[in-house]
């Protein structure tokens, strides 16, 4: 009986500490309760006042208009130059303007960014240069790219004279294959900017069709044997370069799009190749039978002599 007793105590004094635990934490729920809402008071105070502040200037000046601002469509990495198809002329307000911030197209002169501009960012001034006012060639070349010149002849003209600067093309060489006995031909570097072009003397300033009132000397001049072009390129791909002009290997330059920077891998082409995909059907001549073996010539003469 006795210890029956010892545990009714310890229940009535768990119970006591539980209610007790309960009237506290309710306790300070209401105070956080009214807490809030003294909080939520004023903030509707706050919201009252900010609604009553006139949206228009109480000195009686009218609020600036809209200005026009040139803005880039896509990035454009330093020393690319800008096409006018990548720009775009926008209203902003008049103090969301930089200062210097161009406002046409017209206004960049042939002048090229010296820093990194993001799609839809206004071009200033002090973002673009002339190649004049660059002193090195260097602060123009990305990191980790080279660019390497080339100057072009009869038979390195595979876009036929398309080239632009801003233009991406790849390089396809023909040579003579390891594991046959014919030609092959092969793309062997790929995505290589167009930096910068030298015209040679014979280069043609004939307006594109299609653009009616084109001056001539508002058209660069078409590519020409002897012009020489400036790439971009990774370092491996700059010696590439060099060893296909130093080894003397045929090669061509192709056009390629120059948004298209992804790099494919080809397998090659060879006549053969030509012929089983041209000529599906086509059957190669037998070749001719040998020649019959030559008859045993019989011996000649009577023999030895006898005496």
């Amino acid at each position: 009986m006795a210890g029956k007793g010892r545990f009714g105590i310890l229940m009535g004094l768990a119970l006591l500490l539980a209610g007790g635990a309960c009237l506290l934490v309710f306790g300070m729920i209401r105070s956080k309760n009214a807490e809030i809402a003294g909080l939520n008071g004023k903030i509707a105070q706050l919201t009252s006042k900010l609604a009553a502040v006139p949206t228009t200037p109480t000195n009686g000046e009218a609020s600036k208009g809209p200005k026009k601002v040139l803005i880039t469509k896509r990035a454009i990495p330093p020393g690319e130059v800008i096409l006018k198809d990548e720009t775009e002329v926008i209203d902003v307000p008049e103090d969301a303007a930089p200062v210097g911030v161009l406002s046409s197209f017209d206004e960049l002169k042939d002048r090229i960014p010296i820093y990194y501009l993001g799609e839809r960012q206004m071009i200033t001034e002090n973002m673009i240069r002339s190649k004049d006012d660059i002193t090195r060639a260097g602060y123009l070349v990305d990191k980790g790219k080279r660019y390497v010149s080339m100057t072009l002849d009869a038979t390195s003209q595979g876009v036929a004279g398309m080239l632009r600067i801003g233009d991406r093309v790849d390089i396809v060489c023909t040579y003579q294959a390891k594991s046959t006995d014919e030609k092959i031909s092969k793309i062997v570097i790929q995505d290589m900017k167009v930096i910068d072009i030298v015209d040679g003397d014979k280069g043609d300033a004939t307006p594109p069709p299609g653009k009616p009132g084109v001056q001539p000397e508002d058209v660069p001049k078409r590519l020409g044997i002897g012009s020489t072009v400036t790439f971009e390129v990774t370092p491996t791909d700059a010696e590439r370069f060099i060893m296909i002009q130093e080894s003397g290997i045929p090669f061509k330059l192709i056009l390629r799009n120059y948004m298209d920077t992804e790099v494919v891998s080809t397998p090659g082409y060879t006549k053969t190749d030509l012929i089983n995909d041209a000529f599906p059907n086509f059957e190669k001549a037998a070749p001719p039978p040998p020649e019959p073996a030559p008859a045993p010539q019989k011996p000649t003469g009577t023999g030895p002599r006898r005496f």
